[in-house]
């Protein structure tokens, strides 16, 4: 009976004292300890632990990854995009770290365009080529004999240079205006276009026709890519010179064509948007690649509508390429009086002026409706696109991104290319920064810059360029005011004037006339 009593009061110690709930039965086991206590402040801690390292972790990550974005902003890592896309790590380009650069002469003993033109450049200059630099041979005016001008006073030259019309072939308003550029260009220079053969189809200097020599004036015809595979083959060859060096799908923008080929050679959807840019990529750089297969010193650009915006005439073609500096890769020959840089030089063409002046601080651009590409052009923009890995829309591409950025070459402040812009009568000076000589729009002569250390410094410092061109722009504005104070004061004067008269001759103030008219009879 006692053993039977101690296990019930055992049973009856195991239930709950009040009415249980489902889960009553497990309230007793439940109930927490101080061992349960320290095992839940033991989890906390290790979650805890582990939750800072991971942030400590994706921060540090973080952190390195930023600091390579700033070193390549800071580095000018490539991009050929304008804006400066982010473009896959196996398109950027590696490139030899920078030299330091040693002066030819001292800067400001710099004298001559050659030595300036070589400090720009970072082109080094020893033995009898630093003499003739110094020497400064460019200053000479380039003389030509009598046979190579048009009239007996040896005026107007004769036309040299091939000129390119890059028109669409399939439009008979394209052609149309190709046509009347040409017509003008031939009549300009009197060239007897019955003497040549027909150039549709010219290239590489000679003609379809048999050992005929291509024309000097031909039309070129335009790629269009949204019609492709119509003249496709002519993005072919363009890309040809390229795809010698580097797969062309690794190349920015001009990756449509490798695209378009697996499209059964059709410009894929994806590209429709900007097939006119395409197009016009490629038929420029078409143009490029024969200028060098013909072997043409200079040869000069023009797109279909190429006349409409011409700075100078077209009789002046030949004498802009006569007076080119000897550096020069590009001569843009459109937007008239537009801000782009130092002047250059000046000289005379029959009974007008032409001026030469920088093209690298142009701040927008759009349009290569005419411009001339020199010796070196086709060289260096091929070395520039595969080195930064691709192109982007042409004329803002090539007037901005190659002309204005100085990180070419063994040195990071020397030009990717040297260019200029070439227009009749001289641009107005609050147009203009930099160093500007006192006879500027005075003196009609031949004749360069006058100081090139000057010229050297304001290129190479953007401050000093900057403030020179504003302080033009205070002095011009505050011309500006004074006219229209003057011109206000004399429209005031005028007034008085007439008010003064209609009172002493008894006319009413509204009155248009100061004169009594006559009855009529």
């Amino acid at each position: 009976v006692a053993r039977a009593m101690s296990l019930s009061h055992e049973r009856s110690s195991l239930l709950a004292s009040s009415s249980t709930t489902p889960d009553g039965a497990s309230a007793f086991f439940d109930a927490p300890t101080a061992d349960d206590e320290r095992s839940r402040a033991r989890n906390f801690a290790r979650w805890s632990a582990w939750g800072i390292a991971a942030s400590a972790f994706v921060s540090l990550a973080l952190s390195v990854d930023m600091l390579g974005h700033s070193h390549a902003i800071h580095a000018h890592t490539p991009t050929a995009a304008l804006g400066g896309a982010y473009m896959p790590s196996r398109w950027v380009s590696r490139r030899a770290p920078k030299k330091l650069w040693s002066h030819n002469v001292p800067v400001e003993a710099i004298d001559t365009p050659e030595l300036a033109f070589a400090e720009l450049g970072r082109i080094e200059l020893t033995g009898e080529a630093l003499a003739v630099a110094q020497n400064g041979l460019e200053l000479q005016s380039t003389t030509f004999g009598a046979d190579r001008f048009l009239d007996a006073n040896m005026t107007r030259r004769k036309l040299e240079t091939p000129v390119y019309v890059i028109a669409v072939q399939a439009s008979e308003k394209d052609m149309q205006k190709a046509n009347n550029l040409k017509h003008v260009i031939n009549e300009a220079y009197r060239i007897d276009t019955t003497a040549t053969a027909v150039d549709a189809q010219a290239t590489d200097g000679v003609s379809a026709e048999m050992g005929a020599p291509a024309p000097l004036v031909q039309i070129q015809s335009a790629i269009n890519a949204q019609a492709w595979p119509n003249t496709i083959d002519l993005a072919n060859d363009a890309a040809a010179p390229l795809e010698a060096e580097i797969p062309l799908k690794s190349l920015y923008y001009l990756n449509a064509l490798a695209q378009a080929r697996k499209n059964d050679n059709k410009l894929p959807k994806g590209w429709m948007g900007v097939s006119h840019h395409v197009g016009c990529l490629y038929s420029h750089l078409r143009m490029w690649q024969l200028h060098a297969r013909a072997k043409n010193a200079w040869t000069i650009i023009f797109e279909s509508d190429g006349l409409y915006f011409l700075a100078v005439a077209p009789w002046q073609l030949q004498s802009v390429v006569d007076n080119a500096p000897s550096n020069a890769d590009v001569i843009f020959l459109h937007k008239k009086d537009l801000h782009s840089g130092q002047f250059v030089r000046q000289w005379r063409t029959g009974n007008e002026m032409l001026y030469m002046y920088n093209w690298d601080k142009v701040v927008g651009g759009a349009g290569l409706s005419a411009y001339m590409i020199g010796p070196r052009f086709t060289e260096k923009i091929n070395k520039e696109i595969i080195g930064w890995r691709g192109a982007d829309m042409v004329d803002a591409w090539l007037m901005l991104k190659m002309c204005d950025k100085k990180d070419s070459g063994d040195y990071n402040d020397a030009h990717r290319l040297n260019c200029y812009h070439a227009q009749r009568n001289a641009k107005p000076k609050h147009n203009i920064g930099g160093y500007l000589p006192e006879w500027y729009g005075v003196d009609k002569s031949t004749r360069w810059t006058d100081n090139w250390a000057q010229y050297v410094a304001n290129e190479q410092r953007d401050v000093l360029y900057r403030d020179a061109l504003n302080a033009r722009k205070s002095e011009y504005n505050v011309e500006q005011a004074e006219i229209k104070e003057q011109k206000r004061a004399a429209r005031a004067a005028t007034r008085a004037a007439r008010d003064r008269m209609r009172a002493h001759e008894n006319i009413p103030a509204g009155s248009k006339s100061a004169t009594a008219k006559p009855a009529s009879t």
